[in-house]
């Protein structure tokens, strides 16, 4: 299972490497994440993948923004250990 996941870990990190490049882009955005797993993974795969990378995206943006608003910094977060109860 491990050679597995870091088999597709890498066959995703060498596609998304590849992208900017051919886009002459010098930025990897969420955008290229998404089109390197639709590119790796066959069909019914990718779409749980990307709708969970999708997901992850949203709530870390939306978490950046709140310890960013300005009335919020006199408050003091405290993360869970484990991420998946965020």
């Amino acid at each position: 299972m491990d050679s597995f996941v870091k088999d597709v870990f890498e066959r995703v990190a060498g596609e998304i490497s590849r992208l900017p490049h051919n886009n002459k882009r010098s930025t990897i955005t969420s955008r290229e994440v998404q089109t390197a797993v639709r590119l790796i993974l066959p069909g019914e795969l990718a779409k749980p993948a990307v709708s969970k990378g999708t997901k992850a995206v949203t709530k870390y943006t939306s978490f950046k923004y709140i310890l960013q608003a300005p009335q919020l910094k006199h408050i003091k977060v405290i993360l869970p250990q484990n991420p998946e109860h965020w």
